[in-house]
């Protein structure tokens, strides 16, 4: 009997020592984390988003043990049934406190967590990106996209919403653990990572509040500025516009005043009785054409200025002065409203 518990002891032993050995060992740590990764349940973990980002790096955050570690215990509740995480439960009865090797990647949120709250800024503001997640079948399962690069993606681009709070808090830390650098691009500038970024982070942040700088929506999504030439194009651009809306407001009123005249002369005629022509039509016509395009152009305005950018916003209101300038000189006097 006594010899029986001593040859358990000595196999327990020696498999839990094996386990351990697995997960220092570099080529058994990152087959596991392949193993996990390569499963359709887990393949979207937060630690393979890491993983597939780092690419070639394999130290630092990057190391296939910590992200093994990362996934078995920030997302136990996804990834601890599976037998790729069996070298974590081996090596770590403590979790992270058992060993420098049981620790995972800090501040990273679970998954679960991540998913959960790029719902919540979706169902706030149907921003870009929000198109590449779909709600799984339950709570319980991890979403079929690369969630960790979406999540950045929103919070990258509307940082002060109130689900990017752990976001902003991970990529605070200092120094910034190098597998996150590619998911925080405005804090990785601060450490020594060359790895590129895990999503587009040229979108410009919408701030919805008066702000400078160059990088801003201008009407169209294609049409941000990246530099001070381009930006420059962009206040020329409000500029001429507005001016535009006055210009196509003078003809209007010149058109109006034409009109009017023809009216009087008609009716001067004899036949002010007359209520229908040809004529009459054409101008109503051209009338509402006209009416249309201002109204157009003064929309265009407001949504320049409604980017909330200092430097746009002086583009138009400079460009509403010299336009009124010029050609506000007509006695006609019309609803002139800038938005309807």
């Amino acid at each position: 009997m006594l010899a029986r518990l001593v040859l358990a002891a000595i196999a327990a032993a020696a498999h839990a020592a094996a386990q351990t050995g697995g997960l220092a060992d570099p080529a058994a740590a990152a087959a596991s984390l392949s193993q996990l990764c390569a499963a359709s349940s887990t393949q979207h973990l937060a630690a393979c988003s890491l993983k597939t980002s780092c690419k070639t790096t394999t130290t630092g955050a990057c190391a296939d043990a910590t992200l093994l570690a990362t996934a078995c215990e920030t997302d136990a509740a996804v990834a601890a049934s599976s037998s790729a995480c069996a070298p974590v439960t081996a090596a770590c009865p403590s979790g992270a406190s058992s060993s420098a090797l049981c620790a995972p990647v800090p501040a990273l949120p679970s998954t679960l967590e991540l998913q959960q709250r790029i719902f919540v800024i979706c169902k706030v503001m149907n921003m870009d990106g929000c198109n590449k997640c779909a709600a799984p079948a339950t709570n319980t399962t991890v979403a079929s996209c690369d969630v960790m690069a979406v999540y950045s993606q929103l919070c990258h681009a509307m940082p002060d919403m109130s689900s990017c709070t752990p976001y902003n808090t991970m990529c605070a830390q200092s120094p910034l653990p190098n597998a996150l650098a590619p998911f925080c691009p405005s804090a990785a500038g601060s450490t020594d990572s060359t790895l590129p970024s895990a999503f587009d982070e040229t979108a410009p942040l919408m701030q919805m509040f008066l702000h400078t700088g160059i990088n801003d929506y201008v009407l169209f999504k294609s049409f941000v500025p990246r530099n001070n030439g381009q930006y420059f194009g962009a206040l020329v651009f409000s500029f001429a516009l507005a001016v535009l809306y006055h210009a196509i407001s003078a003809f209007r009123k010149w058109r109006l005043a034409a009109f009017a005249a023809q009216a009087r002369a008609l009716a001067a005629s004899g036949n002010k009785n007359r209520k229908w022509s040809p004529r009459t039509e054409i101008q109503q016509l051209e009338k509402a054409v006209t009416r249309a395009v201002e109204v157009f152009v003064s929309y265009m305005l407001m949504l320049i200025v409604m980017a909330f950018n200092v430097g746009l916003i002086f583009a138009v209101i400079v460009g509403v002065l010299v336009g009124s300038y010029i050609f506000d000189r007509s006695p006609i006097q019309d609803d002139d409203n800038l938005c309807c």
